[in-house]
């Protein structure tokens, strides 16, 4: 009788830990990276969100190349294995490049600061996280 208890439990314990592991270590999240770009170029500063049918969301920001890493947590990359809507917030404007001569420095700063608040592209795409390679880029040519 204890053999099958041992035994059933250990069963358990390797179905519990091989259901969907990634890489990440959290189950049912697996690495997603790419890049982003627009008429051919990478855009950086792109924030996309990650959300899943069921479960919680993933993050991720471009670098100067355009290319991201999806974040589950501060310490995780990934996200959750099936179907997500992906969304897409653009930088507005380099704030260094506003234009703000004769204004007083309270608006110059307000000025500024509106112009680096990314914007909502009202495009979204679905993807499939999977088990395997999640290489997924995006171009958000002629997407607003």
């Amino acid at each position: 009788m204890r053999t099958q208890i041992v035994g059933t439990g250990l069963v358990a314990a390797m179905l519990i830990s091989a259901w969907g592991c990634g890489a990440s270590g959290t189950p049912g999240v697996h690495p997603v990276q790419g890049a982003v770009t627009k008429d051919g170029a990478a855009v950086e500063g792109v924030i996309l969100e990650f959300y899943p049918a069921h479960g919680r969301s993933s993050t991720a920001t471009t670098d100067a190349q355009g290319r991201y890493t999806a974040k589950f947590s501060r310490e995780e990359d990934g996200a959750m294995l099936g179907t997500h809507e992906v969304k897409f917030f653009v930088p507005r404007v380099d704030p260094k490049t506003v234009n703000t001569s004769g204004m007083t420095a309270e608006d110059a700063e307000t000025t500024r600061a509106r112009a680096a608040e990314p914007q909502q592209l009202k495009y979204s795409e679905e993807i499939e996280v999977t088990a395997s390679d999640n290489q997924i880029d995006f171009d958000l040519t002629g997407k607003k």
